[in-house]
């Protein structure tokens, strides 16, 4: 991944030339949906490069919160509870990535983008003490008198992919529509495609061209 990174700076680099005017900014906010927690916000700032006729390269970096994460999990009696597990959700998302821009018109243009990236997820972890009910042979989870809440984090490796829609409102700024999925490999879950480690995106913003 290091070695991806690297590429991409240098691209950004090396390959432009402030004559061209190929550089763009953008920014972007909306709603921030993580599959096992309630729904968010986030905003996220991009650098974005003409690199060639249809595709453009970009830096983003992001912040996003939301709220709660239910644990549901079955008793010996096949009911279903829910545990909370943690609240107070905040993600700072650093991702390198591109646009390819798929269709253009008048009114329209439609952009497929794919990315790859770093992340920083801080949150309050709910603790609980777990104990075996022998009379009804089920679990039981009790807030502990001290600690109840502790401070967590963890770092995540994500890729993404999305559609744009772009809307030229003058010469130099697009209004922007764009919807994503992403999924991270966490230091903690092992793995990547889990539920509790995706989350899809919903956002407006604009592009403006330098």
């Amino acid at each position: 991944m290091k070695k991806i990174i690297a590429s991409v700076i240098f691209l950004f680099i090396v390959s432009s030339s402030p004559a061209q005017n190929n550089y763009s900014v953008e920014f972007n906010y909306g709603l921030i949906s993580p599959m096992t927690r309630t729904n968010g916000l986030q905003g996220i700032g991009k650098l974005n490069y003409q690199f060639g006729k249809n595709i453009k390269l970009y830096m983003a970096l992001g912040y996003g919160v939301w709220g709660a994460e239910t644990v549901h999990y079955k008793t010996a009696s096949d009911h279903y509870r829910n545990l909370l597990f943690s609240d107070s959700h905040k993600l700072i998302p650093l991702y390198f990535g591109a646009n390819y821009l798929l269709k253009e018109s008048k009114f329209l243009s439609l952009y497929v983008n794919s990315e790859i990236g770093v992340s920083y997820l801080s949150f309050d972890q709910h603790n609980y003490n777990v104990f075996f009910n022998v009379e009804t042979k089920e679990k039981e989870y009790r807030i502990p008198a001290a600690n109840p809440i502790s401070d967590a984090s963890d770092y995540l490796i994500g890729v993404g992919i999305g559609l744009t829609g772009g809307h030229k409102v003058s010469k130099n700024t697009e209004l922007l529509l764009a919807i994503k999925i992403n999924t991270n490999y966490s230091t903690k879950t092992k793995g990547m495609f889990q539920t509790s480690d995706t989350y899809t995106s919903l956002t407006m913003g604009f592009n403006y061209f330098l």
